[in-house]
């Protein structure tokens, strides 16, 4: 039943449908620049050590309470702070999400466009739940 379910589903068509669009001067475009953790800062440090306060969970920054788990408890303690850690981070506003993850100064390295030097300035912040 199960392969029959997928052959199904394997057996329609994909169309699409692709056209070149040139425009000079061309707009800036839209990037996105995914930080698939966001957590890198000394703020996200203390961000996540207060939810563990909150939760009373065992402090996962400790390097002697890490050393008494096992491997799998110090992986299910990890997942369930950054777990918390994205729910709390979803009621932050904007510049306090910021302060969780890299700056653009610390991951732009150089930015060209049109032949021209582009900056931070040139790019948008927004964020999308993560939960």
């Amino acid at each position: 039943m199960v392969i029959s379910g997928i052959l199904t589903y394997l057996s329609f068509e994909v169309s699409t449908k692709s056209r070149t669009i040139v425009e000079v001067p061309t707009q800036f475009p839209k990037m996105t620049i995914c930080n698939d953790m966001p957590f890198q800062t000394e703020y996200a440090v203390d961000f996540l050590t207060q939810i563990i306060k909150e939760k009373h969970l065992p402090n996962i920054f400790d390097q002697n309470v890490m050393s008494q788990l096992n491997f799998s408890e110090k992986t299910r303690w990890i997942d369930f702070v950054y777990y918390h850690g994205l729910i709390q981070m979803n009621s932050l506003n904007d510049s306090m999400k910021k302060k969780l993850g890299h700056s653009l100064d610390n991951i732009l390295i150089s930015c060209m466009f049109n032949m021209e030097k582009c900056s931070k300035n040139d790019f948008e912040w927004n964020f999308h739940r993560l939960v």
